[in-house]
């Protein structure tokens, strides 16, 4: 955890760097689901959960942007998909996963309240299940700490000058699988994708 902290305060140390004009501050906040998508042992075992992010960047020229941001998801395990994959009785808490980026977001220039953007980013990510039940037996589970990637698309609203309403869809790999953590199971060792659809706010 140390380390995700460690990269969130550089990506917010080196942001005025690499600016080329003077630029403004621009918050965010937004909540939504999350969908599990990929491997296929990750929806079969988990359901959609839900997804709360949050940041901070400078704004360049109206259409530019550079930042920092936060992503929470967490996804409620399903016990009987779960044993069926393990081939035993299993018990499980939600698998979570907390992913610091750095992130270029582009907006496409527009005159008008709606301007479509572009996301993307890469960091660090955090996630584990809080514990693992096999047979009535607790099992530890400790987190793992993996590098992250985001690609994203959605559409801006502008409600007010330097206040406007977003929606946006995101596809987040997380450099770890289910097969990393011992509780679960060995075999099933791929990265595990993401989708968080979220609504949020932007405010300068």
């Amino acid at each position: 955890m140390k380390r995700l902290l460690a990269l969130f305060s550089l990506c917010l140390a080196v942001l005025p760097a690499l600016a080329q004009e003077t630029p403004r501050p621009i918050f965010y906040v937004s909540g939504g689901a999350a969908l599990p998508l990929s491997p296929t042992v990750f929806p079969d075992t988990h359901a959609a959960g839900y997804s709360l992010g949050g940041g901070v960047g400078l704004l360049f020229t109206g259409f530019f942007i550079l930042r920092a941001s936060v992503d929470y998801a967490a996804f409620g395990a399903d016990d009987e998909g779960l044993s069926t994959h393990l081939g035993e009785p299993v018990e499980a808490d939600a698998l979570t996963l907390l992913t610091l980026l750095g992130e270029v977001k582009a907006n496409w220039p527009s005159a008008g309240h709606l301007s479509p953007f572009v996301t993307a980013g890469a960091g660090f990510a955090s996630g584990g299940v809080g514990a693992v039940r096999r047979a009535g037996e607790a099992l530890e589970s400790n987190n793992v700490n993996e590098l992250g990637f985001a690609l994203g698309a959605g559409l801006d609203v502008a409600l007010q000058p330097r206040l406007a309403l977003f929606v946006e869809a995101r596809y987040v790999l997380t450099n770890f699988g289910i097969g990393k953590d011992p509780a679960l199971t060995a075999d099933d060792a791929d990265a595990l994708h993401h989708v968080p659809l979220r609504l949020g706010l932007s405010f300068q």
